[in-house]
C-alpha cells in the first residue's frame, strides 16, 4: 500500500496547530521576534513533513488559478490544504496580533500558504536533480520512457511532468525569458527563483513596497543594496527592543494604528494618507521632532524608489525604514496625545 500524502500533510499540520493553540496564552507576553523564531524553528517544520509534495497531488482546479498572471490569492480555495493554511494564517496572527494575513506576510517575510508550497516544490526539483545515480530513488524519478502509461491524475504522472513547475505558474514570477532557459539552468537558479517568487507576492501589496530593501534583515551590507534589490526577509522593526515602540511600529505597518480616530488637523477620520495630505511634518509639534536628515532621507526614498513606492508612503514609513525608532516613537507619542485631546 502507498502513502496517502494528502492525509499525512493534514495530520502534520494539525500537530502544529495544536502546539500553536497551546501557546495562545503567550500571545501578548512574548515579543514578536520571540514568537517569530518559535514559529520558524519549532512549529512550521512539523507541519511541513511531505509539504514539498503538495503541488503534485493538489487538484488542478486549485493550482490552475496560479497559472494566470493576474489571479488573486484571496480567490483561491484552500480546502485541500485546510489545516496547513490554518497554521500559516493563525501563526502570523499569533506573531503580530493581526488577522491581516497578506500584510503580515509582507512584514514577516513569511510567504502565504500556496506560495510556500510552490517554493518547497521547486526546492524538491533541485534535490531530485542532484540525487546520486546510485540512489534507488534516482531510477524512480529519472527512468526513461519505457512504454508505461500512468493516469494523468496519479502522483507518479505529475512527478514525470515536474519540469512544468518552472514554466507554467505565471502568477509566481517566471517570465517568457525564463521559459527559454534549460532545465539545468533552472535547477542552478532555484534559490534566485524562490526569491523572485516570494518578492513577486510581496510587491503586490502596497505595504510590501513601503518596506524598503534596506529595512529588512539582509545578509549583505546596506551600501550594496540597490533600488532593484529583492530582499524578502523580515522587517527589522519586528526586532525593536522597546516594547511600546515595537508595538506601534508593527501596528503602523499593518495599517491599524489610530484606526477610526479623528485627525487633529483636518478633523476627518484618520488614515495613512493624512500624514502627507495634512502635511504633518510642517505642523507643530511634529516640525520640532523631525530633523533635517529625516526629511532628506524621506525625499531621497521617494526619488530612489519612485517606480515602486505608493503615494501613501510617508515620513513614518521612512523613519522605520531608516531605523530611526527614537524619532518614530516621539512622533507617535505626539499623535497619540493629539487624538486623546480631541476625544
Amino acid at each position: 500500500m502507498g502513502i496517502d500524502w494528502r492525509s499525512h500533510l493534514e495530520m502534520s499540520a494539525r500537530k502544529s496547530l495544536r502546539i500553536l493553540n497551546s501557546l495562545q496564552y503567550y500571545k501578548n507576553i512574548w515579543p514578536s521576534y520571540i514568537k517569530l523564531h518559535i514559529f520558524r524553528i519549532y512549529i512550521r517544520p512539523i507541519m511541513e513533513h511531505s509539504a514539498c509534495l503538495a503541488f503534485y497531488w493538489m487538484n488542478n482546479k486549485t493550482t490552475d488559478k496560479l497559472k494566470k498572471q493576474y489571479s488573486q490569492i484571496s480567490s483561491i480555495d484552500y480546502n485541500e490544504i485546510k489545516s496547513y493554511h490554518e497554521v500559516t494564517k493563525q501563526g502570523m496572527e499569533w506573531i503580530v496580533n493581526s488577522n491581516k494575513t497578506s500584510i503580515s506576510s509582507c512584514l514577516l517575510g513569511l510567504p502565504t500558504s500556496l506560495t510556500r508550497l510552490y517554493c518547497l516544490a521547486l526546492k524538491l526539483q533541485r534535490h531530485m536533480a542532484k540525487m546520486d545515480v546510485n540512489n534507488p530513488l534516482y531510477i524512480a524519478f529519472n527512468t526513461p520512457y519505457n512504454g508505461i502509461t500512468f493516469s494523468c491524475m496519479s502522483l507518479t504522472y505529475k512527478f514525470f511532468k515536474w519540469k512544468e513547475l518552472f514554466t507554467s505558474f505565471k502568477y509566481f514570477g517566471p517570465t517568457i525569458a525564463d521559459k527559454l532557459s534549460s532545465y539545468n539552468k533552472h535547477i542552478e537558479n532555484v534559490d534566485k527563483i524562490v526569491t523572485n517568487v516570494i518578492h513577486n507576492e510581496i510587491s503586490k501589496q502596497k505595504m510590501g513596497n513601503c518596506i524598503l530593501p534596506f529595512s529588512r534583515v539582509a545578509k549583505i551590507k546596506i551600501s550594496q543594496l540597490s533600488s532593484n534589490s529583492k530582499v524578502i526577509s523580515t522587517d527589522q522593526c519586528i526586532f525593536i527592543r522597546n516594547n511600546d515602540i515595537r508595538n506601534y511600529a508593527i501596528a503602523w505597518r499593518l495599517n491599524s494604528l489610530f484606526l477610526r480616530k479623528k485627525c487633529s488637523i483636518c478633523g476627518k477620520e484618520f488614515n495613512r494618507s493624512h500624514i502627507n495630505n495634512c502635511n504633518f511634518i510642517n505642523k507643530q509639534p511634529f516640525n520640532r521632532i523631525i530633523k533635517k536628515q529625516d526629511i532628506y532621507n524621506f525625499k531621497n526614498d521617494k526619488i530612489k524608489y519612485k517606480n515602486t513606492l505608493p503615494k501613501t508612503y510617508n515620513i513614518l514609513d521612512s523613519l522605520l525604514n531608516h531605523q530611526n525608532y527614537y524619532i518614530f516613537g516621539k512622533f507617535i507619542k505626539e499623535m497619540k496625545e493629539d487624538f486623546e485631546n480631541i476625544e
